[in-house]
């Protein structure tokens, strides 16, 4: 791998004989920057899901990465859990229409998974409606959670 060669002058006090020499000396000095490779992370996606049309939430979560966008649209009859590192600042807008229906289980379950957005949707019919475990961060934006007992 090469290097970025960068030629520096620096002024630098001295010892001479053991005494700190008052007057700075011109040195010349040669640094290298070498490029260091990274993991490239994949592209942010932005995936559809249509309920209504038979597509899951799930499947798209399968194939999500970190930081990936998902639009929901209908009423989803599902259970989600979103996990470390693959969910990781993972977003779900369901532009305050859609409904996730949990059909009596824990509706979405966030198991350490940080920086999760859930936006504009309605979760139903949960034992549990939302539930973060594992040192899980997540923000909720317009989300309305109904209890079991709403529903009856």
């Amino acid at each position: 791998m090469k290097g970025i060669r960068i030629k520096k002058l620096l002024c630098l006090n001295f010892m001479v004989f053991g005494f700190l020499s008052f007057f700075p000396q011109p040195i010349s000095a040669d640094f290298y920057v070498i490029p260091v490779k990274t993991k490239s992370m994949p592209p942010v996606k932005t995936v559809q899901v249509d309920c209504n049309a038979g597509q899951t939430i799930n499947s798209a979560l399968l194939k999500a990465n970190p930081g990936d966008t998902i639009i929901v649209q209908g009423t989803c009859n599902e259970t989600l859990t979103l996990i470390s590192p693959n969910h990781d600042r993972l977003k779900i807008d369901g532009l305050d229409t859609a409904i996730i229906d949990g059909g009596g289980q824990n509706v979405i379950a966030i198991n350490s998974a940080q920086g999760v957005t859930i936006n504009g949707l309605t979760v139903q019919n949960g034992n549990d409606g939302i539930i973060g475990n594992g040192g899980a961060a997540f923000t909720l934006e317009n989300v309305t959670v109904l209890p079991r007992s709403c529903m009856n």
